[in-house]
């Protein structure tokens, strides 16, 4: 699937969030039942992440199909895009603070290309699916892990939309 060039900046959002979860699975993290909880919580994580993913699937299909970007795409349609595209690059605001942790840095680069503001498209789709993502993983952490020596909301790589 190719990503137009006026949602890359979501594609890193997805990347940050997928590796901010991954720690659960490879890290060393101790489970309250052991192996049972271990199991439930890999489950939930991972419906998580699907729901998370089928997300993104909607918001590129949408916004593909919003910039008539489907099919035999005409020139007219790709010429109109790259307009678009082209007046909204003032709005790329890259994030010159740097955080150590992939996810973090994932997180930086969403903010050098072009992204949905709030309210266009499917942008309150994706933003609810994140907001859905962090309430799961903040559910299955608090059920599921006993040690974990930082907060979720300081190691959340993306803001939390307001919706």
């Amino acid at each position: 699937m190719q990503i137009p060039q006026g949602i890359r900046g979501h594609v890193f959002e997805l990347m940050a969030l997928i590796k901010f979860v991954e720690k659960y699975w490879t890290d060393d993290i101790a489970y309250k039942d052991g192996y049972e909880s271990q199991e439930k919580a890999y489950a939930e994580l991972g419906t998580a992440i699907n729901g998370l993913c089928t997300a993104f699937d909607d918001l590129v299909e949408t916004h593909k199909k919003d910039h008539m970007l489907t099919g035999n795409v005409s020139d007219e349609a790709k010429a109109g895009y790259f307009a678009w595209c082209e007046a909204r690059q003032h709005m790329v605001r890259p994030n010159t603070q740097y955080i150590e942790g992939l996810h973090f840095q994932y997180a930086r680069r969403a903010t050098e290309h072009l992204r949905l503001r709030m309210g266009e498209g499917a942008s309150i789709s994706w933003a609810a699916a994140i907001c859905a993502f962090y309430l799961a993983v903040t559910s299955t952490v608090e059920k599921y892990v006993t040690s974990w020596s930082y907060s979720i909301v300081d190691q959340f790589p993306l803001e939390i939309p307001d919706l």
